[in-house]
């Protein structure tokens, strides 16, 4: 039973009033579907994205920062 008469049979059961039919798409196989989707996925690429990732530290910082008073001044006067 394809795909498009199995919705169809759940649709009757259901009575909705359309009705679905098959595609040239529809009717391919899923090696032909997997070619036409042109994506070759490497599995140990796949694998490394999917990885957990080490937990970043996430740096503190103060409130407050006065350039003036912190490692000499770093404040210049006002430029034009």
């Amino acid at each position: 039973m394809s795909p498009s008469q199995e919705l169809n049979a759940s649709l009757r059961s259901s009575q909705v009033r359309w009705v679905a039919d098959d595609t040239r798409l529809s009717t391919l196989t899923q090696a032909e579907k997997a070619r036409r989707l042109g994506v070759v996925v490497n599995q140990a690429a796949l694998a490394a994205a999917m990885a957990p990732r080490a937990q970043v530290e996430i740096p503190t910082f103060d409130h407050e920062v006065d350039w003036r008073n912190r490692n000499g001044n770093k404040v210049t006067s006002i430029e034009n």
